[in-house]
């Protein structure tokens, strides 16, 4: 009987409850379509207000979950988050991590010529410190980057997209900048060359020991 009565909603006033079958019966066609339409669709809409209930109640524990998380990187009044932390470590590095600190991004240009014919666009590579301070590198063609990166890596670049080449060589002379400066020092960067050539013997002789860097 109790399954039978949750067709009826204990939330509002005026719904039939279950109804014999003797008034079932006594109804016109029309009426027991309707009939039928008001008891499926509260009991679909008592099934979802369940599930909307179990939602909400997990919905509750990921919040709590979230800001327990939230709490570990950002901290509290009486307690020191990771944020807080890594700052206090990144202050106590800051002459390393200035040392270190550059951009370097890889474009196509096209190299003035003597002649009208319009050149090839060259990837070309600039690194650079401040405004006043960086360097650009000319690297070649794009197909002389997949025949480089092939020698480097032993594995074809023949069908990979040129924005990957592009990553690839940031990666790489990121990595070769890094070991420089770490040996030498940036004035002695900014007055060599380093040309493609030379930074591919470099990431050779390196191995995978280059993604250390």
């Amino acid at each position: 009987m109790r399954r039978v009565l949750d067709y009826r909603s204990r939330k509002e006033f005026f719904l039939l409850d279950y109804l014999p079958d003797q008034f079932f019966i006594n109804l016109n066609e029309k009426e027991r379509i309707k009939f039928r339409q008001l008891r499926e669709n509260h009991k679909l809409i008592e099934n979802t207000n369940q599930k909307i209930r179990l939602l909400e109640e997990e919905l509750a524990i990921r919040k709590e979950k979230l800001k327990k998380l939230n709490k570990q990187i950002y901290g509290t009044n009486e307690r020191h988050g990771y944020r807080e932390k890594m700052e206090g470590g990144k202050k106590a590095l800051e002459k390393h991590i200035k040392r270190y600190k550059f951009s370097l991004s890889v474009g196509f240009r096209s190299p003035k010529t003597k002649t009208t014919t319009r050149a090839t666009p060259k990837l070309y590579l600039r690194i650079q410190r401040s405004s006043t301070q960086y360097k650009n590198i000319y690297l070649g063609s794009e197909s002389d980057m997949r025949i480089i990166l092939k020698e480097i890596t032993q594995l074809s670049w023949k069908k990979s997209s040129i924005e990957y080449i592009k990553q690839e060589l940031v990666l790489m002379y990121g990595a070769y900048v890094r070991h420089f400066v770490w040996k030498n020092k940036w004035e002695d960067f900014f007055t060599r060359k380093h040309s493609i050539d030379e930074v591919k013997q470099w990431a050779i002789k390196m191995g995978p020991e280059l993604y250390r860097w």
